[in-house]
C-alpha cells in the first residue's frame, strides 16, 4: 500500500499534469486539423480516411504505408534549400516565431510533439517543402516546361501518382496548417524564370490537373485565408460571390427583414425529394447552372438548375472528408453536405445518373451504377443542420420541388379521372379494356407455346 508522502506526489503530479492538460485543452478549441474517432475508420474502411503513400503532419508521420516517402523528404528539402539560395536556418526562424499556432492547429497532438518542439519544426519543414515540390511537379504540366519539374526521388511523377497525391492532400487528418505552406513561400527566395505564384493558386492548379473546378485567382484573394488544403478545396467548389449572397440572406432572416417572404426551417425537416427519374416522368426538366458553384442551385419553370460536377476515382475519399471537416469544424457551414444529400435523394439508381449525366450535370469516367452507389453511401454519412446557411437553400428548392411534385401528380390523377372516369359507365369501360387486353395477351402467348410445343 503507498504510504503518505508517495500518495501525495503521485496527487501533486496528476494536478499538474491535467491542468496543464487543460491548458492545452483550451487550446485546441482553435484547432481545424482533427482527430476522426476510431469507429469512423472501421466504417469506411482503409484509405478513405488514410494516406496512401505520403503523410502530411504528425498523425500519420512514420505511418507503414508512408514509409517509403520519407526518404524523398529529405531529397526534396535540398532542391527546395538550393531553389531559394537561403540556408536552413532562416525557415527555422521563420516558422520558430509562430510554433505555437502551429501546435494548435491540431486538436490531438501526441505527447512528443508537444515537448519536443524542434522535432515538430523539423517534421513542418520537411512536410511542407515536400509538398511544395509537389505541387511544382504537377504544375509543371500546367507551364510545360519540365526543366522546371523538381525530382521527387527516383519515381517520376505521372497521372496515376498525382491521383495518390492528390488523395492524400485532400484528408483531414492529413493536413498541414496553410501557415507552413505561406510562410515557407514568403520566406524562398524565388529565382527561377517564373513569376511568383501564390501558393494558394499553386494548389488549386495542381487540382485542376486532374478535372478539379477550382477558383480563379482574384476568387481566392476575396475568400480570405484559408486554413488547410482540404478547406481551400471545398471552397474552391463554393463561390464566394453566391457565399456572401447566403451571408447576407441570413442576416436579413436574424433581423426579420424578410417581410414574411422567406420561412426559416424547422429541426427535423424533410430533405427528401423524388429521384431524377420520377421528376423526369411527372414532366420536370433538368439543366446545368451556368456558375460551377454548389450553390447555384434554382427551381422554376418545371426545370431543376444544377451545377455541374466532375467525378472521379478521388471523389469518395475527398468527399467524406469535407463532410467530416464541416461536422467538426465550428462555423464551418454546411453547404457541402447539403449538397450532397440533396443530390442523393435524386440519384437512386444508375437511371438516375444516366438522365443527369445526358444534361451535363455530372461528368464522371466511372460507371453509373458506381456514382450512385457513391452518392447514397456519401448521403448515409450527412447530418444535416437546419440552422445553417446552405441547408436553407436547399430545404427552400427541394421543398418547390416537392410540391411542385405533388401537384403535377394530382394534376395527372385529375386528368385521368376527368377523362376516363367521370361516370360510372365510363370506369366499366375502361375496366373492360384492360381484362380485354390482359386476355388478348394471354391467348398469344399460349398460341405461340402451342406452336412451339408441336414443333
Amino acid at each position: 500500500m503507498m504510504d503518505m508522502e508517495s500518495w501525495v506526489i503521485t496527487m501533486n503530479q496528476r494536478a499538474r499534469e491535467i491542468s496543464r492538460g487543460g491548458e492545452v485543452l483550451r487550446n485546441r478549441k482553435r484547432a481545424y486539423i482533427y482527430r476522426l474517432p476510431a469507429y469512423v475508420h472501421i466504417e469506411q474502411g482503409d484509405f478513405v480516411y488514410r494516406p496512401y503513400k505520403v503523410s502530411f503532419g504528425p498523425y500519420y508521420h512514420g505511418h507503414e504505408s508512408c514509409q517509403p516517402k520519407e526518404v524523398q523528404k529529405e531529397s526534396c528539402l535540398i532542391q527546395f534549400l538550393a531553389r531559394s539560395g537561403r540556408p536552413l536556418e532562416y525557415f527555422v526562424v521563420a516558422l520558430a516565431d509562430n510554433v505555437e499556432d502551429l501546435k494548435n492547429a491540431y486538436d490531438k497532438l501526441d505527447r512528443y510533439w508537444e515537448d519536443d518542439t524542434e522535432a515538430f519544426l523539423r517534421l513542418m519543414i520537411l512536410d511542407g517543402c515536400f509538398l511544395i515540390q509537389i505541387l511544382r511537379a504537377g504544375c509543371a504540366f500546367f507551364y510545360e516546361d519540365v526543366s522546371d519539374s523538381p525530382e521527387l526521388g527516383t519515381d517520376e511523377i505521372s497521372v496515376s501518382e498525382m491521383e495518390y497525391y492528390v488523395h492524400d492532400m485532400l484528408l483531414l487528418e492529413n493536413q498541414l496548417p496553410m501557415l507552413v505552406l505561406e510562410m515557407l513561400f514568403s520566406a524562398e527566395n524565388d529565382n527561377n524564370r517564373l513569376e511568383y505564384v501564390q501558393v494558394t493558386e499553386l494548389i488549386l492548379k495542381f487540382l485542376s490537373l486532374l478535372g478539379t473546378p477550382v477558383l480563379r485567382k482574384d476568387d481566392t484573394e476575396r475568400e480570405g485565408k484559408h486554413l488547410h488544403v482540404l478547406d481551400l478545396y471545398r471552397r474552391s467548389l463554393l463561390n464566394p460571390e453566391f457565399r456572401l449572397k447566403e451571408k447576407r440572406e441570413k442576416t436579413r432572416m436574424q433581423f426579420g427583414f424578410n417581410m414574411g417572404k422567406k420561412r426559416r426551417p424547422q429541426t427535423g425537416v424533410d430533405f427528401n425529394i423524388p429521384s431524377a427519374t420520377e421528376l423526369h416522368q411527372a414532366g420536370m426538366g433538368f439543366t446545368t447552372s451556368k456558375k460551377t458553384s454548389l450553390m447555384d442551385i434554382s427551381f422554376g419553370r418545371r426545370t431543376l438548375k444544377l451545377p455541374q460536377i466532375s467525378l472521379d476515382n478521388v471523389s469518395k475519399s475527398s468527399f467524406l472528408n469535407i463532410i467530416a471537416f464541416e461536422q467538426l469544424h465550428k462555423g464551418a457551414g454546411n453547404e457541402f453536405t447539403s449538397y450532397i444529400h440533396f443530390m442523393g435523394s435524386l440519384l437512386q439508381d444508375s437511371n438516375d445518373v444516366s438522365l443527369l449525366q445526358s444534361r451535363g450535370i455530372i461528368r464522371t469516367t466511372l460507371r453509373r451504377d458506381e456514382v450512385a452507389e457513391l452518392f447514397s453511401r456519401l448521403r448515409r454519412n450527412t447530418v444535416i443542420n437546419p440552422d445553417k446557411m446552405l441547408a436553407y437553400e436547399y430545404w427552400t428548392v427541394a421543398r418547390r420541388v416537392r410540391l411542385r411534385f405533388n401537384k403535377m401528380s394530382n394534376e395527372w390523377r385529375r386528368d385521368l379521372f376527368q377523362t376516363y372516369l367521370r361516370s360510372p359507365w365510363a370506369i366499366i369501360s375502361v375496366i373492360a379494356a384492360i381484362l380485354i387486353f390482359t386476355l388478348t395477351i394471354i391467348q398469344t402467348v399460349y398460341t405461340v407455346l402451342s406452336y412451339v410445343n408441336r414443333k
